[in-house]
């Protein structure tokens, strides 16, 4: 049997037959392709009793006899498809009634508009949370049945406008706060059916929402003091797992399209929306003392977050610095008020330019339509909505859907999940356009948008105080209405779409001159104006809200993606790869382009970036009970020759089927790297397993692509060929270059250029370079042939001879060079100005005349003789005599020397000889120091004897000293001797008869020695004074030349 929809509640069975009979009614929400009930779905890991299959399911025992009615009275069941087997004959459509039941609640909003995508969404939105109405909201009324606190605050709001819930959430914010403990810590459900211990701050933060937004709405402040003071334990035990004022969770951004469900962000969010709230109740309950202090603790948690996640170089927030871009990222802390004023524009507008398709969960969808809308880029959102493709409402819908699902697949367990009927309040405050402003609707504003192709659009309320409506439509010449209704003894702030408020007409009149309407401002693309309690009938010239951010900018993205439903962005061929398209509903997610290997053997599969890797992000499918950490190696490479292996840094595992869906995230590529390997590791098994989904990969520059083939040589090529100068060569191969350039530049812009085509177009380019032919030229060389004349005369002339050595070699070179140009016939006129510039060059060079080197020789030849018995002379002026040596025959050894050179080392070399100073000869010194020392003192009186030791030891010292000349050696003989002389024996007489000329042994005297060389005279001196007057020669020659 089938209901027409998902429903909550029973089935009736009115059944007659024998005693005994058993009638089985089994509920569901699928059917197996067979058409009988899908019971499988409802077996899970969890479930591991198989309670709920069992609750899915009613037993009846007939007592026989009369037509019996019979329905459960202690559960209800989430289905659409009743089956009923052992009925007793063939059961007709009166043997089965199905019973709905939900929560008793009064109808008070209405939604429609010109699309019928719309409302249908907007219609099963609405019956998918009546399914879940009973005592509390609960999750699904087939599997768990619970009370999550994430899903029931998300669509409180679009619960209130839709039905009187005010008491309801009353109850359940009691429910709430009973489950919470001392310290503050919260279950995920409540009322609570158990501890497991898994924090959750998006969850948690239901006990501040669910009496705030219960307040917005009614006006009725009982629910906000009931719980005061639990937000406030709740919350400080949130801010007691903050580390650096960053929270995380357990579930996040539940339910997203892409696995991460970036928990550090949610969670981070909602611990400062809590603050915030908790700093709102507190100036509406009075608690001023808390005012400031949560209002200072939602700052400092906005600036960590701010600081924390946005990555200012690309310009939204992400998980990490260079991280991937997901919208619940931006949409979150837009909508709540955490982005910097400065900032605003930047990640409006990259959000904007990278959203295309849904791919938000649970705490996207409630923000992400309306802040495009706001934002300027309505009709982004409306694409994103208006759209039967995976993933979205639309895709439900056309898979026949009636209700809302848990997941964005076919094959999702629940059919009857109203987490993401959200999506009602775009209908309802967006494009409807009614908000409320003051609590309870005191105040109002009615901003409507119009997106996309709608031409109409209509909402109402029945708030505390009243109807509240707001109906608009636009013609094909741009007329825009707006018809509204506000509440007695209530205001409204009304936004009328326009560029100019003087189009603006209420009830005919202008709008600044009408009764009750009052002008305030022109508001980017909106006239505004103040208005009192009654109905108004606007019109204007419709325009649409400017953008925020870069309106008007080209679309940019900073990632690349391939889906696989191709090969075509692949580096590397396809061989041994298939397509699978098998299940796509069923088992992977709704996504029908996926590739495996058609073998259990290893494959690699390489990309080639345009630009360098900031990350990837990899989808894939492996078996439920596959090693999927196993499954692949990944690695990058900066040429596709050396790479370098990726850890897997972060990784995400969903689903419940036999296959499940494995998210990974690299975010720490190294700097340079262009090529991304991923290798299918050699295993057993099948060989769909496992399989590529889906690979982005962002680059941090503007539009990078997947290139196939490589064309760096091609380009280097290119750009090289490109700076010839094509003027000096023959017109038939300038022609056949350009003509390869032109094809060259052909193959580099051909996205699908083969590398074939690349490699043939370098081949070409290289061709019609090395075959360029230079023009003829009329060549003149009367220049060249004078200066090679007068160069050979030069040769011929003592000039030439005069010249250093260095500059003969470099003149020979030159002119024989310049002579093999003149004989060239082919000669270019530049190589024959070249040549004959440089043969001038090396004729003024002739000027560079050698030295004589003939005084020099003679004093080399002199201090030769004096350096070989150097040993004669004192330590002092040697080591100058040889540095001047060592100089003077560098200098004669250099060809190139000339007569400066030469004149300055022959000076110094002759100065050095000059002061040199033969050693003293100290024989006859030793001989009378060794007489002296051997009188006996006791012989002679103290004062001749006094003077003899003075004298001795005035002589030890000359003896000593290395450089004491021979007449200080002959002093101290004499005296000496002298005082030997003088010796006075104790009786009063001189020992000896004095001694009046005392010669050294095998010298001449050492007082007459006039004819000796002494220790400071140069020898020998006349052949010095010979080379003296040699170099007063050379000096006036110098001078005369």
């Amino acid at each position: 049997f089938d209901m027409g929809r998902v429903v909550t509640g029973w089935a009736e069975l009115n059944v007659q037959g024998n005693a005994g009979d058993m009638v089985t009614i089994q509920y569901g929400e699928t059917l197996t392709e067979e058409g009988t009930l899908n019971r499988k779905d409802l077996v899970n890991d969890w479930d591991v009793d198989g309670f709920v299959k069992q609750a899915s399911s009613d037993y009846y025992i007939l007592k026989g006899g009369e037509k019996e009615t019979w329905q459960p009275r202690f559960t209800y069941k989430g289905y659409q498809y009743i089956q009923v087997s052992g009925y007793p004959g063939v059961p007709t459509l009166d043997s089965i009634t199905g019973k709905v039941i939900n929560a008793d609640l009064e109808e008070t909003g209405e939604f429609s508009s010109s699309n019928e995508m719309f409302n249908k969404i907007h219609e099963i939105g609405k019956a998918t949370l009546l399914n879940n109405l009973h005592s509390y909201p609960s999750d699904t009324p087939v599997y768990e049945n619970l009370g999550y606190l994430g899903d029931g605050h998300l669509t409180q709001e679009m619960g209130m406008y839709n039905f009187d819930m005010v008491r309801y959430y009353e109850k359940w914010a009691n429910d709430i706060r009973d489950q919470s403990k001392e310290n503050g810590y919260m279950e995920q459900t409540a009322p609570m059916w158990n501890e497991t211990k898994d924090n959750a701050p998006e969850w948690s933060a239901a006990i501040c929402l669910v009496p705030w937004q219960n307040y917005q709405i009614s006006g009725n402040k009982r629910t906000l003091a009931d719980n005061y003071q639990t937000m406030k334990t709740v919350f400080g035990y949130q801010r007691s797992l903050m580390k650096d004022n960053i929270a995380d969770s357990m579930w996040g951004d539940h339910a997203n399209v892409s696995g991460n469900r970036i928990t550090p962000i949610t969670a981070t969010a909602y611990v400062y929306y809590m603050a915030d709230i908790i700093a709102k109740s507190a100036e509406v309950l009075g608690y001023t003392d808390d005012i400031d202090y949560y209002t200072q603790e939602a700052e400092t948690i906005k600036e960590a977050f701010h600081n924390k996640f946005y990555d200012e170089e690309q310009g939204f927030y992400c998980l990490n610095k260079g991280g991937t871009f997901y919208q619940t990222a931006q949409a979150l802390p837009l909508a709540l008020g955490m982005v910097p004023e400065e900032v605003i524009p930047r990640v409006v507008y990259e959000f904007s330019s990278r959203s295309s398709k849904m791919e938000s969960g649970i705490f996207g969808i409630k923000y992400v339509f309306a802040e495009l809308t706001e934002a300027g880029y309505g009709d982004i959102a409306y694409n994103m909505v208006n759209t039967e493709e995976y993933p979205g409402f639309g895709y439900w819908l056309s898979k026949g859907a009636t209700s809302m699902w848990e997941g964005w697949t076919e094959g999702t367990r629940s059919r009857d999940h109203h987490m993401f009927a959200t999506i009602d309040d775009w209908f309802y405050k967006t494009i409807a356009g009614i908000n409320y402003e003051g609590a309870g609707f005191s105040t109002s504003v009615i901003k409507p948008y119009v997106v996309g192709d709608l031409t109409n659009a209509q909402a109402s309320l029945h708030t505390v105080r009243g109807k509240l409506s707001s109906a608009w439509s636009r013609t094909e010449d741009g007329t825009f209405s707006l018809n509204i209704e506000i509440p007695a003894n209530t205001t409204a702030t009304v936004y009328v779409p326009t560029a100019d408020q003087n189009t603006v007409f209420e009830s005919g009149i202008a709008a600044d001159k009408a009764e009750g309407v009052s002008f305030l401002r022109m508001d980017n693309g909106f006239a505004v104006y103040s208005v009192g309690s009654g109905r108004y009938s606007f019109t204007s010239k419709y325009a649409a809200p400017e953008p925020i951010g870069k309106p008007g900018e080209e679309e940019k993205h900073t990632y690349v993606v391939d889906e696989f439903g191709d090969y075509n962005s692949m580096f590397t061929d396809s061989t041994g790869l298939r397509f699978d398209t098998a299940n796509t509903d069923k088992y992977f997610f709704g996504d029908g382009t996926r590739i495996c290997r058609t073998s259990l053997s290893e494959k690699e599969i390489v990309y080639y970036l345009s630009d360098d890797i900031k990350s990837i992000n990899l989808v894939t499918f492996t078996g439920k009970n596959s090693d999927w950490k196993n499954d692949f190696a990944f690695s990058v490479s900066s040429d596709n020759s050396i790479y370098v292996p990726l850890e897997i840094q972060d990784a995400t595992r969903e689903g419940n089927t036999s296959w499940v869906r494995i998210t990974y995230q690299f975010d720490q590529i190294p700097e340079g790297m262009r090529f991304f390997k991923i290798q299918f590791k050699p295993m057993t098994g099948n060989a769909w397993e496992p399989q590529l989904a889906k690979l982005t990969v962002d680059c941090g520059v503007e539009n990078p692509q997947f290139l196939t083939v490589d064309k760096r040589v091609l380009q280097k090529a290119f750009d090289e060929a490109s700076l010839i100068d094509l003027s000096i060569y023959t017109e038939e191969t300038a022609n056949q270059l350009k003509a390869a350039l032109e094809q060259a530049d052909k193959v580099l812009q051909n996205t699908s250029a083969t590398q074939q085509m690349i490699d043939d177009a370098v081949e070409a380019l290289q061709q019609a370079v090395d075959g360029l032919i230079e023009k003829p030229q009329n060549v003149d060389k009367s220049i060249l042939n004078a200066v090679i004349t007068y160069a050979e005369n030069a040769k011929a002339s003592g000039e030439y001879d005069n010249a250093i050595e260095s500059v003969q070699k470099s003149f020979d070179a030159a002119l024989e060079n310049a002579k093999t140009v003149a004989a060239n016939a082919g000669a270019t006129q530049a190589e024959v100005d070249v040549v004959w510039r440089t043969l001038l060059n090396e004729i003024h060079k002739l000027g560079f005349v050698a030295g004589d080197k003939t005084s020099l020789t003679s004093l080399i030849k002199l201090a030769n003789g004096i350096n070989a018995k150097l040993d004669l002379y004192v330590e002092a002026g040697k080591p100058e005599f040889t540095a001047a040596l060592e100089a003077a025959v560098a200098v004669y050894e250099d060809g190139d020397a000339m007569q400066a050179e030469i004149n300055i080392v022959a000076d110094n070399l002759l100065n050095a000889m000059l002061n040199l100073r033969l050693k003293a000869d100290k024989t006859i010194l030793q001989q009378v120091i060794a007489e002296a020392n051997g009188k006996d003192a006791n012989a002679y009186t103290a004062k001749s004897y006094g003077a003899l030791q003075a004298a001795v030891a005035k002589a030890n010292e000359v003896m000593a000293d290395e450089n004491a000349t021979q007449d200080e050696v002959d002093v101290a003989v004499t005296n000496v001797q002298t005082a030997m002389d003088n010796l006075v024996v104790v009786d009063g007489t001189s020992a000896e008869t004095p001694t009046e000329d005392v010669v050294q042994t095998g010298q001449e005297s050492t007082t007459a020695k006039a004819n000796a060389a002494k220790t400071g005279d140069v020898a020998p001196i006349a052949g010095l004074a010979v080379i003296t007057l040699a170099g007063t020669a050379l000096l006036i020659s110098r001078k005369r030349k």
